[in-house]
């Protein structure tokens, strides 16, 4: 059986995301598989996987936002933003709950209050600039940032753009908060944990992560891998998400059986008519592709056959991706 859509993994701590992937490709029977965003060994939860021909709409699906939970750990920093790593600051904090007031004086503690904390993680919503940890994957000068981490290099990294789009505060204890935070991609959570310790005069690393949502895989629909590692290319067929379904993000538009060839042969489609609403547009509910354009689903005949750029000033429809020429020859054929 030959497989083609999205799995949604419950990846366990311990596992790196390639574990999973292989786990899967087992299960599979096809090494034709990616995931849409690495979640490091210490992280739990989503990871979304294309399976067959639908790693081909990889490139979409990494443009999701995030959701995860995590704990923030103040007093402590790491060399590599988290527990797992070796200490580089550590000193003793509390967070005052609210209407409490410090015992004495003389104390060796960093005493925050909670109305600190929630301001803290208010100041980094938005759009801001964020420094990646040293240990991470991204490449400078041809290399990975982990891989002058181990030699004990430090390389200086340009602040990156990230969105964090909401963060809320879930529970607030001596040191520790937990919270829930929806960001961009290249969205790094121990950066994140690092920045907001700082930003409160101490130190903070990030003590727990789990992704419950990318895009539109949800933690709730995720299958365990310890799962995965019993089943088969059949037993997995249920639990395949078509393309159009993850890509539901995206704006449809709809062609009859005549245009839907058309885009099929790479044509450019000329008075189209708008895939969205006004009042979804103005939601900023479309993701922008090229020279204005918006990238858009491309249905024909009520079929799903790709992706495409849509031009509301020309009014046109140019594919960017065909990803069903079965159904090409089907329709060739008659």
């Amino acid at each position: 059986m030959s497989l083609k859509g999205i799995i949604n993994i419950d990846k366990p701590q311990n596992y790196t995301s390639f574990d999973c992937v292989a786990i899967l490709r087992r299960a599979a029977g096809t090494k034709k598989i990616g995931h849409t965003g690495t979640l490091d060994p210490m992280a739990t939860g989503v990871l979304a996987c294309c399976i067959g021909p639908a790693t081909r709409i990889l490139e979409y699906l990494e443009e999701d936002s995030k959701e995860y939970c995590g704990t923030l750990r103040l007093g402590l920093e790491t060399d590599t933003c988290d527990i797992w790593g070796n200490a580089t600051v550590c000193e003793e904090v509390r967070i005052l709950a609210e209407g409490e007031t410090p015992a004495g004086t003389d104390s060796a503690e960093h005493l925050i209050t909670e109305a600190q904390v929630r301001e803290a993680f208010a100041s980094f919503t938005g759009a801001i600039g964020q420094i990646p940890p040293q240990y991470a994957a991204i490449k400078v000068g041809g290399r990975k940032l982990y891989e002058y981490a181990r030699e004990g290099r430090h390389v200086e990294v340009p602040a990156r753009p990230v969105t964090i789009h909401s963060m809320e505060i879930l529970d607030i204890r001596e040191d520790e908060v937990d919270f829930r935070v929806v960001c961009s991609k290249g969205t790094y959570v121990r950066s994140l944990c690092r920045d907001i310790g700082r930003a409160l005069g101490t130190a903070g690393t990030m003590a727990a992560l789990r992704r419950t949502k990318t895009g539109l895989c949800s933690i709730e629909e995720s299958l365990p891998v310890e799962a995965v590692k019993e089943m088969d290319a059949a037993a997995l067929a249920p639990y395949i998400i078509p393309m159009e379904k993850a890509l539901a993000n995206y704006p449809r538009i709809d062609l009859d059986w005549q245009r839907g060839m058309d885009f099929l042969n790479g044509k450019l489609l000329r008075g189209a008519p708008a895939p969205y609403t006004e009042t979804e547009a103005a939601g900023g509910n479309r993701p922008d592709g090229e020279d204005g354009t918006v990238l858009v689903r491309v249905f024909g005949d009520g079929r799903f056959l790709g992706m495409a750029h849509y031009d509301a000033q020309a009014g046109t429809v140019k594919a960017h991706k065909v990803l069903a020429p079965e159904i090409k020859e089907e329709w060739t054929r008659g």
